[in-house]
């Protein structure tokens, strides 16, 4: 969804294209960056770690944590919680650094960072997801198809599925399989 729907903020930097690893039900997701190409002509131990390493590891069931560069590792560690009712949830983030910030440029960029990941997360992912939900609600549809690239949110609803007819008993299996 990265080109897509963050096509006026960072998508653009971006292809649909995305490799998923799973531990159980944990998993990581990282997409080829296009800011790469801008290594073509630099010995392969030249370039640098933070443009090549990232993505978002997600802990099942609730917890993300996400990588960003802002002249330095910085993490977004995202916690969601269950509202009071099925159409509600919070959500805590948390910004780390790797690094302790030592120059008021730092300070800024990281700022900067963390309010461009605010809007990002809020007026895109979940305002998207808001009318989502409020369309299927309609039950205008009752089938959907779950994005072909998204093999993440694929995986995790299978997972969630698989928890939910699973007898408590089993439970541990279910965890030491997935």
């Amino acid at each position: 969804h990265l080109p897509i729907l963050h096509r006026n903020t960072f998508g653009g930097d971006f292809n649909n294209k995305a490799t998923y690893d799973s531990w159980g039900p944990h998993q990581m997701v990282s997409s080829p960056s296009n800011r790469a190409e801008a290594f073509e002509d630099l010995p392969v131990d030249q370039w640098p770690d933070s443009a090549l390493v990232g993505g978002v590891v997600t802990i099942f069931p609730h917890i993300s944590i996400a990588t960003f560069d802002a002249d330095g590792k910085v993490y977004m560690v995202s916690q969601l919680f269950p509202g009071d009712d099925a159409d509600s949830s919070i959500t805590i983030q948390n910004f780390l650094a790797v690094d302790e910030p030592t120059t008021d440029e730092r300070h800024e960029k990281i700022a900067q960072t963390m309010a461009f990941l605010e809007h990002v997360v809020r007026d895109e992912d979940y305002y998207t997801g808001n009318r989502i939900q409020r369309s299927v609600k309609t039950g205008a549809k009752a089938d959907f198809l779950f994005g072909r690239n998204e093999g993440g949110g694929q995986r995790f609803h299978r997972f969630v599925d698989a928890l939910l007819a699973t007898d408590d008993a089993d439970l541990p299996e279910l965890f030491a399989s997935s």
